[in-house]
C-alpha cells in the first residue's frame, strides 16, 4: 500500500515536471500517466480489501475489531 502511495506522489510530480518542461505528449508522458492511473486503481482495490477484512472480523467477533476500532468496543462471547 505504501508503495502505491509513493508511486502516486512520484508519478504526479513527474507529470508536472514533464508538462513544465514542455513535454505534453509522447511515450514517456504516456507511461508516467499509466503508472499514475494504475497506482490509483490499485490503491482503491487495496482499500476495498482492507475494509472488507475489517467488516469480516467484525462479524467473526474474534477481538480484532476491538483492536482496530477502539472507540466502538463490543463484548466478546
Amino acid at each position: 500500500m505504501y508503495l502505491c502511495l509513493a508511486s502516486i506522489s512520484i508519478s504526479g510530480i513527474l507529470i508536472g515536471v514533464l508538462y513544465w518542461s514542455g513535454i505534453k505528449s509522447g511515450f514517456i508522458l504516456d507511461g508516467v500517466i499509466s503508472v499514475h492511473e494504475f497506482s490509483f486503481t490499485l490503491i482503491y482495490i487495496l482499500i476495498a480489501i482492507h475494509i472488507s477484512a475489517a467488516i469480516y472480523h467484525r462479524f467473526l467477533r474474534d477481538g480484532v475489531w476491538n483492536s482496530m476500532v477502539p472507540f466502538w468496543k463490543e463484548k466478546l462471547d
